[in-house]
């Protein structure tokens, strides 16, 4: 790939200043110990650059008081009637009267943006549960710490759920701010924007479109991007790592300074962590991988897609296909064959067939697989008990449709099978049956399986038309190591990236 396709789109600006300040702060004028005016001077004194007095649902604050050379912003932190949220750069207060998705897209017609408040927050770390995020439409960001939570039950960091938005795709801010009450909770995170002036306009379009980076003690003083490479210089740092979709972690250096070249990199984005002493962090915003893998990845499976190549239809019959192992039961010869696999990260045609179809009867869905493998010498080499260490396959069905809470089940050469996420590990009395076959002479080399797999347990009888999540991959051992291929190209643990299987 000719590095000249490759470039990264970095969210931070080019020119301006850089200027550091405090988003979520709290007065006497709700829950909060001290006056505005004091802690207008509190974040003057520790030379902040700007300030948003927060206050729980009251008016926004930017007048009335000696700024002290700080830039206020106006801000209300909504929290009657749903979890707590800061809405930045309104005119007038708001509330979640018609719910949050209302307020959401209130707080953008007044004006501003929204950032959802600690999500683990409380005993259950789940002020913002997961649901609710995925769902919720519209938000800047959400805080990826948040100062006074230190204290709190929870937790003051959120790079969990942070991580999870960001592997749906999803442009998201990630914020630290110090939600102080008192003076004492001043200076513990805070946002350093680069921004085109220190007028308050100018601070929250940097705010909103990502031109910041969250901190509780690092400072970046270089993330600059040049076509596919990165540069990043943390002076106080004494790690640097990126990280990148669902949070896996693809570099990392010790010192203050990094160069990553994205040309070959097969990931979506990339984001920061600087690491200091006492615990000290930074976390920049993601910046984008454009023209790369991923972007040929993702074109390839959208074609896919159109084609209607990612589905799998069941076919119904009145009787269970003989379980040989073999796939081998003249029924299977009726049920329609899927073998569009591919190489997992780059999505390139995978180097020997895979074929799966798929039958069913009133009460159990059966699926029937043919694995070619042109060194039969291998397969079932590593012993009976190495099911991970064996050729298999993996299948996993999402009934709900919901990319939620999938059903894992695995069939290895030798037959070996189980099922994990919901429930027992399997066996006739779990209502899974499997059975495998090798071939290693004639003309067609490789291994077969069947898998049976009870409705009941899957949680109920689809009825006609039904369109369940299912994705397979297939766990190829005797050539490259771990050689695993799927539909989408991508992880088997990607549930929103899954097909379909037809009823």
């Amino acid at each position: 790939m000719p590095a000249t396709r490759v470039r990264l789109e970095s969210p931070y600006r080019a020119d301006g200043s850089w200027l550091r300040g405090n988003l979520h702060t709290h007065t006497n004028r709700s829950d909060g110990a001290a006056s505005p005016q004091t802690m207008a001077m509190v974040y003057a004194a520790r030379g902040y650059d700007f300030l948003a007095i927060s206050d729980h649902d009251r008016p926004p604050l930017v007048s009335g008081l000696d700024p002290c050379g700080l830039a206020l912003l106006p801000a209300v932190e909504v929290s009657l009637g749903c979890p707590h949220m800061l809405a930045l750069g309104v005119r007038g207060p708001h509330a979640a009267t018609a719910g949050q998705q209302a307020l959401l897209d209130a707080i953008r017609a007044d004006g501003g943006f929204a950032v959802l408040c600690h999500p683990n927050w409380e005993e259950d770390f789940n002020h913002y549960s997961w649901e609710q995020l995925r769902a919720l439409t519209g938000f800047a960001g959400i805080e990826i710490f948040n100062g006074v939570c230190i204290e709190q039950a929870g937790s003051h960091l959120a790079l969990d759920k942070w991580d999870r938005l960001l592997g749906l795709g999803r442009t998201v801010w990630g914020y630290a701010n110090d939600d102080a009450h008192t003076p004492d909770d001043v200076g513990r995170g805070w946002n350093v924007v680069r921004a085109a002036d220190r007028s308050p306009a100018a601070i929250l379009d940097a705010l909103r479109t990502g031109s910041f980076y969250a901190s509780s003690g690092v400072t970046f003083e270089r993330l600059a991007c040049e076509g596919a490479t990165l540069h990043v210089r943390a002076p106080d740092a004494r790690r640097l790592a990126l990280y990148t979709r669902h949070g896996r972690r693809v570099r990392e250096v010790e010192g203050p300074e990094l160069d990553f070249d994205a040309t070959e990199f097969p990931g979506p984005f990339v984001r920061v962590e600087a690491y200091g002493s006492g615990g000290a962090a930074a976390w920049s915003q993601p910046i984008l991988v454009r023209g790369g893998r991923w972007d040929e990845l993702q074109a390839r499976l959208r074609a896919l897609d159109a084609q209607g190549r990612s589905v799998l239809r069941v076919t119904r019959v009145a009787r269970p296909p003989a379980p040989t192992g073999r796939v081998d039961d003249p029924l299977w010869s009726g049920a329609e064959a899927f073998d569009r696999f591919l190489v997992i990260g780059d999505g390139s045609p995978a180097p020997v067939r895979t074929e799966v179809r798929a039958l069913a009867t009133d009460d159990t869905l059966f699926l029937g697989f043919r694995c070619e493998e042109p060194l039969p010498e291998m397969l079932g080499a590593a012993g009976p008990d190495a099911l991970w260490r064996n050729d298999s396959i993996e299948v996993l069905l999402d009934p709900e449709g919901r990319g939620e809470g999938a059903h894992h089940l695995l069939i290895g050469v030798l037959g070996d099978q189980f099922a994990g996420c919901r429930g027992a590990v399997s066996g006739p009395a779990a209502g899974i049956r499997g059975a495998a076959a090798v071939s290693r002479e004639g003309a067609w080399r490789g291994w077969t399986a069947e898998l049976a797999v009870s409705l009941d347990r899957l949680g109920g009888r689809p009825a006609a038309g039904a369109r369940w999540g299912f994705h397979l991959c297939r766990n190829r051992f005797p050539e490259r190591g771990n050689y695993v291929w799927s539909w989408v190209g991508a992880s088997n643990h990607n549930r929103h990236l899954y097909g379909t299987l037809a009823w």
